[in-house]
């Protein structure tokens, strides 16, 4: 998943830092806009975000699927 990120990050800030040398303003002030986007959005995503779900979320076993049929597991659900 990392990986996605990071390529789909990189991709669009190469397409933002082309578009920041263009000697038209609008597409120069667009590319500075696109590729500060992207930056936040990756800081968000990859070290934000996850920080938060570290500290906030679930604990022991709250979350995790069943896969195989055991009963524990369902009776577990159940309560």
């Amino acid at each position: 998943m990392g990986q996605t990120i990071l390529g789909g990050a990189l991709t669009s800030l190469l397409a933002g830092a082309l578009l920041m040398v263009c000697q038209v303003s609008v597409l120069n002030k667009f590319g500075v806009l696109f590729v500060t986007t992207i930056i936040a959005a990756f800081l968000t995503s990859v070290v934000f975000l996850p920080s938060l779900l570290y500290v906030f979320g679930p604990d022991g076993n709250c979350g995790t699927l069943c896969a195989g049929g055991d009963e524990s597991d369902e009776e577990n659900e159940l309560k």
